[in-house]
C-alpha cells in the first residue's frame, strides 16, 4: 500500500523595488502583489519505509543554496523523517514574476543586486514546513496515472525557436502557421485519493514558458502555472486539496502567439497579460481536470519507490560516442554565455541589432587575443585557451562564468559602469574581493531519478527544448524498461539552475537557447551520457549501487555571500 500526503505553504516575500528573477531585467522589479506564490509538497511513502517528496515552488527556479538549505533544516530539526539528498526533489514552475536574490552564484543576482537573505529564509522555511505538514497528513491512498493531449486548435503553447528546431534530421520542419506542433502537447497527470475516494490533490506536468506576463510587469505573479493550480484547488471543493502544474522540458516552448509591434515581442491572446496568463492556466487547469476525472476508472499504480541522485561535473564530460553521433573522446567545458543570449527572444528582447555588432567585433577580437596568447603560453595554458573555443563550438562567448572573465578579461574595472546597472554590481563586488575565486554558475549539477509504481520521475536542472527533451527520455526510457518502467516524465528546474539543453543541431545556430547552453555543443549528450549511468545503477538492488558523489557544488564562505549580499 502507498501513502500519500499532501501539504502547501505560501512563500510570498514582498520587498518595494526588489529584483524579480527571469527576465534578466535590472527594471524588472516588485511594486506589488498580483497572486501570491507557494511551495506545494507531495510525499510518497511505502510499506518497507521507502519515500520520495516531490516539491514544486512558484519561483523562476531552485538554487543549489535553497536545496542545501532546505536538506539541512530536515536533517537536522526532523531527523526522524528520514529525508536525504535522494528522496527529496525540488522543482520550480519557472515562473518570471517571482522574488530573485536566492542564489548563492554571483551571475544570477546580478539584476538583484546580490544575495537577499529574507527572500532566501522564507523559501526554504516554506519549503520544509509544507514537506514536515505533508509527510504528517500521510495516510493510505489510491494513485492513479494519465495523460491527455491538447488538441491542435488550443491556444496553450508554440515553439519559439523554430529556426533552430528545423536544424533536427528527427523532425517534421515546421513554420509560423504550425509552430504550435513543434512540440509535446502531452500533459502527464497524477491523480492522489485517499482509499475512501476523497481527493486530495494532483500533479500535472505538462511544458509551456509562464512568460504571459512580460517584463513591462511589475507584480508578483505565478503566472499561468500559477493560475491553474488556484483553478484546480478551487474546482475541487476541497480546502485540503494541493494541485500542482510543474514542468516538462519547455526550453523553446511559450504561450505568447501574437506580435506586438508597440512591446516589440510576442504576447499572448489578450492585450492584458495577466488576462493572457488566466486564459492559459485555463487550459491547462481544463486538460488536467479532463484527464483527472478519467483515469480514476483505471487501476492505481503499485507501491514500488526507489530514488537515486548523482552530482556531476558538467565542465568535464567525456560523453558516450552513442550519444556524439559516433566520435570518440567529444567532452563538454567550462560554462560560458554567449552573445545569442544577450539578443533575447521573441518573448522579451535583449540588446539591439547595433549593440549586438558592437559586441560580436569585440568578441572577436577577444578570441584573436586568445590564439596570439596561446602562441606563447606553455603547453596546459595552451589546451586550454584553445579547448574553450572546440568545447564551445559556433558560439559567440562573451561571459565565461566558470572562468570568471567578460570578453577574456578577468579585471571587471575596465567595464564603463554607465553600460548597465548590472556592471556597476559586478563591478562592486569585484572590487570587494567576492568574485575572486568561485564560479559565477554552477559547475557541478545533480540529476535525479525517482520511482513511483510503473513511473520514472527524471529530476535535471537545464531548460530542455523539445527535441532534447524528447532524446534524454528516449535514453531513461530505453534502461528503466527492464526494471517495468513504461511511463518516464522530465521534471526539469529541479535541484539547481543551469540555463539551457539544447540539442547539438539547433546548438550550431546560436539562437537564445544556444547562448545559454552553458557547457557547450555536447551538452545534451553529456546529460545523456550521465544518465545512463543513472539509470544503470537503478537496474541494481540498493544494496548494489554506486552512486559516486565525491563531486560536489562549491561551498562559499559567509564572508563572501555577506559582501555579495544585497542592502536594501
Amino acid at each position: 500500500m502507498i501513502e500519500a500526503g499532501v501539504a502547501k505553504k505560501d512563500i510570498t516575500y514582498f520587498e518595494d523595488g526588489l529584483g524579480m528573477f527571469g527576465y534578466g531585467m535590472d527594471f524588472h522589479v516588485m511594486k506589488g502583489i498580483k497572486t501570491h506564490l507557494y511551495a506545494r509538497a507531495f510525499v510518497f511513502k511505502n510499506s518497507v519505509s521507502e519515500k520520495i517528496v516531490f516539491v514544486n515552488v512558484d519561483l523562476m527556479s531552485v538554487s543549489t543554496a535553497v536545496r542545501k538549505g532546505v536538506l539541512k533544516k530536515l536533517q537536522r530539526n526532523y531527523t526522524h523523517l528520514g529525508y536525504n539528498e535522494h528522496n527529496v526533489m525540488l522543482t520550480a514552475t519557472h515562473t518570471h514574476n517571482g522574488p530573485g536574490g536566492y542564489s548563492h552564484y554571483a551571475f544570477y543576482n546580478l539584476t538583484i543586486k546580490g544575495f537577499v537573505p529574507k527572500v532566501y529564509n522564507i523559501i526554504v522555511d516554506g519549503i520544509v514546513d509544507a514537506i514536515v505538514n505533508a509527510d504528517q497528513s500521510a495516510k493510505p491512498c489510491n494513485i492513479y496515472y494519465g495523460e491527455g493531449n491538447f488538441e491542435p486548435e488550443k491556444e496553450v503553447a508554440f515553439n519559439r525557436s523554430i529556426k533552430a528546431y528545423n536544424q533536427n534530421p528527427d523532425v517534421e520542419k515546421v513554420n509560423l502557421k504550425n509552430r504550435h506542433l513543434a512540440l509535446d502537447r502531452t500533459m502527464s497527470l497524477l491523480r492522489i485519493d485517499a482509499l475512501d475516494g476523497t481527493p486530495l490533490g494532483c500533479l500535472s506536468w505538462f511544458g509551456v514558458h509562464p512568460t504571459n506576463i512580460g517584463n513591462d510587469n511589475f507584480l508578483l505573479c505565478g503566472d499561468n502555472k500559477g493560475y491553474a493550480a488556484s483553478f484546480m484547488e478551487e474546482d475541487s471543493k476541497s480546502p485540503n486539496f494541493v494541485a500542482s502544474f510543474p514542468q516538462k522540458p519547455c526550453g523553446d516552448v511559450s504561450p505568447n502567439f501574437i506580435w506586438s509591434s508597440k512591446r516589440n515581442k510576442m504576447c499572448g491572446k489578450f492585450p492584458d497579460d495577466f488576462e493572457s496568463a488566466i486564459y492559459n492556466g485555463k487550459l491547462q487547469f481544463q486538460k488536467a481536470k479532463e484527464i483527472y476525472e478519467q483515469i480514476v476508472k483505471t487501476e492505481p499504480i503499485n507501491n514500488s519507490i526507489d530514488s537515486g541522485l548523482l552530482f556531476v561535473n558538467f565542465t568535464n564530460v567525456t560523453v558516450d560516442p552513442e550519444f556524439a553521433g559516433g566520435k570518440e573522446g567529444e567532452r563538454t567545458g567550462p560554462g560560458a554565455i554567449g552573445v545569442g543570449f544577450m539578443r533575447g527572444t521573441d518573448d522579451g528582447k535583449g540588446i539591439n541589432s547595433l549593440v549586438a555588432v558592437a559586441i560580436n567585433f569585440l568578441v572577436f577580437i577577444s578570441k584573436s587575443l586568445d590564439y596570439i596568447k596561446s602562441w606563447f603560453a606553455p603547453v596546459s595554458i595552451k589546451e586550454r585557451f584553445i579547448g574553450k573555443y572546440k568545447y564551445q563550438g559556433n558560439k559567440k562567448i562573451i561571459i565565461e562564468t566558470t572562468e570568471r572573465k567578460v570578453l577574456g578579461y578577468t579585471d571587471l574595472r575596465v567595464f564603463p559602469t554607465i553600460l548597465d546597472r548590472s556592471v556597476a554590481t559586478f563591478r562592486n563586488h569585484y572590487e570587494n574581493g567576492s568574485l575572486g575565486d568561485k564560479p559565477w554558475t554552477p559547475n557541478v549539477l545533480p540529476i535525479q531519478i525517482f520511482i513511483l509504481g510503473n513511473i520514472a520521475i527524471a529530476g535535471m536542472s537545464g531548460e530542455l527544448t523539445t527535441v532534447a527533451g524528447k532524446r534524454l527520455k528516449k535514453t531513461i526510457q530505453d534502461i528503466l524498461c527492464k526494471r517495468g518502467i513504461d511511463k518516464v516524465i522530465l521534471s526539469p528546474y529541479a535541484n539547481a539552475y543551469s540555463g539551457y539543453v539544447t540539442t547539438y543541431e539547433e546548438y550550431q545556430t546560436q539562437c537564445y537557447e544556444g547562448g545559454h547552453t552553458m557547457y557547450g555543443k555536447w551538452t545534451l549528450a553529456a546529460h545523456q551520457t550521465k544518465f545512463k549511468q543513472l539509470c544503470l545503477e537503478m537496474l541494481k538492488p540498493k544494496k548494489d549501487r554506486v552512486f559516486d558523489n565525491t563531486v560536489r557544488p562549491v561551498q562559499f564562505s559567509k564572508e563572501e555571500i555577506q559582501k555579495r549580499t544585497r542592502i536594501s
